[in-house]
């Protein structure tokens, strides 16, 4: 979490020690203490972050490689769970596709999830139709 002026304010003061600054913030002593060195000798901390990336950077890379893995995985996850739901709702699902419900959706003026809930439709099914209703027109 992003320091706030205030809390830079407190931390800066050097009549308090890092553990009670901590306190009085409710951030970890350590925090603190690595906040306020940084702030005493930018040129220092640059170097020292510099130099821990180098050393360390295969690792980081492969932690980003993970972490971006497992954070797709549970956005699809997600997606499928929003899907399912959806389907579960949609009272015209599988049927084609009327001539009102395709100008209502190349209006543009409602989101697909609108215009689903509106049509007995998944938001899936709303948004491909769109586009393939746009690549009509577009002669592709």
């Amino acid at each position: 979490m992003p320091w706030t002026p205030a809390e830079l304010a407190v931390a800066d003061e050097l009549t308090l020690t890092d553990d009670e600054v901590a306190q009085l913030l409710g951030r970890s002593e350590r925090a603190v203490r690595v906040k306020r060195w940084r702030r005493a000798d930018p040129v220092r901390a640059e170097a020292y972050a510099k130099e821990y990336y180098q050393q360390n950077r295969d690792r980081i890379l492969r932690q980003a490689v993970l972490y971006d893995r497992t954070h797709r995985q549970q956005i699809r996850q997600a997606a499928r769970l929003v899907d399912a739901a959806q389907r579960g709702q949609a009272t015209r699902h599988g049927e084609k596709y009327e001539q009102w419900e395709d100008e209502l959706i190349l209006t543009g003026e409602l989101p697909p999830r609108e215009l689903a809930a509106r049509m007995g439709r998944t938001m899936t099914s709303v948004r491909q139709r769109r586009r393939k209703l746009r690549e009509r027109q577009d002669g592709r």
